[in-house]
């Protein structure tokens, strides 16, 4: 404790010394802030790069269980083209479209939460879109989005309009084409 003595005759009072140490409690906390401001930025990039590696690990996983199956491959070619499948078949590829949508699903509600960017977000929805041009595809949806959420019904109906059919998007394109996705319409 300071002696009494120093505590005046020109000396700082009590109430400077409490000032100061008030003023040093303030920059304390805003320093404070600062630093938890910086850490929920870096959290919340972290929770973004997170569930995109995770969704983009599910599309690989989803992918090679495809390559690794001829048979799936054969069976997504043959729905595409709109060439009659056995009823296995049909169950199958019905799976693979439910799959595909639950997956957009899942990119689409991230995206709402601002865990994943739009651009991503279509890159995703796309592989559904590529199967909700089949006949079985069409069918599916038709089920499906009843028990979806407005928003995603949207997003996705707007993706349909604006894509080409199954067929053409397995076509390589050449450089110059026009690009599978283009622009909504001015309306």
């Amino acid at each position: 404790m300071i002696p009494v003595a120093f505590v005046g005759d020109g000396m700082m009072s009590w109430e400077a010394w409490t000032a100061i140490g008030q003023l040093i409690g303030a920059v304390g906390v805003i320093a404070s802030l600062i630093f938890v401001g910086i850490q929920v930025r870096q959290s919340v990039r972290a929770a973004k790069a997170s569930a995109f590696q995770e969704l983009v690990s599910s599309i690989i996983s989803v992918n090679m269980a495809h390559i690794e199956n001829p048979e799936i491959l054969e069976v997504i070619d043959r729905a595409g083209k709109n060439v009659a499948l056995a009823p296995q078949e049909h169950r199958l590829y019905v799976a693979l479209v439910l799959s595909a949508a639950r997956l957009a699903q899942s990119a689409h509600y991230q995206c709402q939460l601002g865990l994943l960017d739009k651009s991503k977000l279509e890159s995703v929805v796309y592989n559904l879109i590529r199967h909700l041009k089949t006949e079985t595809g069409k069918a599916v949806w038709s089920e499906l989005q009843q028990r979806s959420d407005a928003e995603f019904r949207e997003y996705v109906s707007s993706l349909l309009e604006r894509t080409d059919t199954y067929e053409s998007l397995l076509e390589p394109r050449r450089s110059g084409s026009s690009p599978v996705i283009t622009a909504p319409a001015e309306a």
